[in-house]
């Protein structure tokens, strides 16, 4: 699904064909004959925005500027001039897990989980934008958001969006924006989650990150996805942080052609969980768990709970052996069950306390559940004996 890479190379689509053009039609109702063909779509379409006013606000602009943060991406729309100062506005855009961007006679993007239709407008199509159409001198460009599950999300800004929701609250980007080591270490020391659930937060030490870069970086990195950020050395933690930038910054690199991935990540591999025989990586077998909500594609041979694990573990043991064992258990007595305070015992159990042996005096050591009285009355027994025989 579009993630980190995936999104860059959408905006490098836009960028290539779309920046600099004028917008002279928008079409926000479906098209492509999907289910849903000729409806506008108030899901994908957030925040209460509606089709007048979004084709309103942007036709007659100019597209400037495409940018990107995690996999959020925005364009920079000019609207004219006020007190000699440029106008923008700003729609920002979702993918979702199965968003999309074609332009007519370009060939489409390719995804593992998804494809794009060919035709045009493209199946599923949400938004549609000409550029510069009726002029001559330049030549029409269409533009297409496409988007079959509907998780896709398009919103409208009349200011710098970094300063609103949902792009204030972002990480930071690993390719534009590198995390210092430091912080990350610090966010990872305070994490008692899975540390794939902190790789996919949105909101955590880094943005764009999504299910199968967290698994890659993971893999790389020699990291069970179940081990606790608290658990890991610091050793493990550098290790995750230099693979987490290697991994996007290549695949952005390569504009997230996976056929141009290195052989040894397990990108190539990991997509045949249906046929979990064939799932290996470099003689390895791949296995399949749901970690952190996701499946998870995890390499048991290689990746490893964190280091500190076994530490963690003993100190747990040291503080249960310095805890007593015994526990006094106190009988709940009632009216029925009462006795007179003279037949009340104590009972008493000594590590050397055994059965007396034959010859020995059983008053000695051996004091088991023993009534003080019956103790008298056996001293009393045999002193009388003894008088008897002399």
């Amino acid at each position: 699904m579009p993630e980190l890479a995936e999104v860059e190379r959408s905006c490098q689509l836009v960028r290539q064909h779309c920046e600099g053009k004028k917008i002279e039609v928008v079409i926000c109702k479906e098209q492509g004959g999907g289910p849903r063909h000729g409806l506008f779509d108030n899901i994908v379409f957030t925040e209460d925005l509606k089709e007048d006013s979004f084709v309103k606000a942007v036709t007659g602009g100019i597209l400037r500027g495409v940018r990107r943060k995690g996999k959020q991406m925005w364009f920079e729309i000019e609207k004219g001039t006020h007190k000699n100062k440029k106008l923008y506005l700003y729609a920002l855009l979702h993918f979702g897990m199965t968003g999309s961007f074609s332009v007519k006679g370009v060939e489409r993007a390719t995804y593992k989980d998804f494809k794009v239709d060919k035709g045009w407008p493209p199946r599923f199509c949400k938004l549609e934008i000409v550029f510069n159409a009726g002029n001559p001198a330049n030549k029409e460009t269409r533009l297409a958001f496409t988007d079959p599950r509907r998780l896709g999300r398009i919103r409208l800004r009349l200011s710098n969006p970094l300063k609103q929701p949902p792009l204030c609250a972002l990480g930071s980007d690993p390719v534009l924006d590198p995390l210092p080591f430091s912080e990350f270490k610090q966010a990872v020391s305070r994490c008692g989650t899975p540390i794939k659930a902190l790789l996919l937060n949105q909101n955590g030490p880094f943005c764009g990150i999504g299910n199968w870069i967290a698994d890659e970086v993971l893999y790389q990195a020699e990291i069970h996805p179940s081990a606790k950020g608290t658990t890991l050395s610091e050793t493990q933690v550098q290790s995750l942080y230099v693979k987490i930038i290697y991994v996007c910054k290549h695949a952005v690199q390569v504009n997230a052609d996976s056929s141009k991935f290195p052989s040894s990540w397990m990108f190539h591999y990991r997509w045949s969980k249906r046929d979990k025989t064939t799932a290996k990586v470099s003689g390895n077998k791949i296995i399949f768990e749901t970690v952190a909500g996701r499946t998870s594609a995890i390499v048991p041979t290689i990746q490893k709970m964190g280091h500190l694990r076994s530490r963690e573990k003993e100190m747990k043991k040291r503080k249960t052996k310095s805890k007593p064992n015994m526990k006094l258990k106190s009988k709940k007595v009632t009216a029925d069950s009462a006795v007179p305070a003279k037949n009340i015992y104590k009972k008493v159990k000594t590590a050397t306390a055994s059965k007396p042996t034959k010859g020995q005096d059983p008053n000695s050591k051996y004091v088991h559940e023993m009534n003080p009285n019956m103790r008298q009355t056996r001293s009393m027994a045999k002193a009388s004996k003894m008088k008897s025989e002399s």
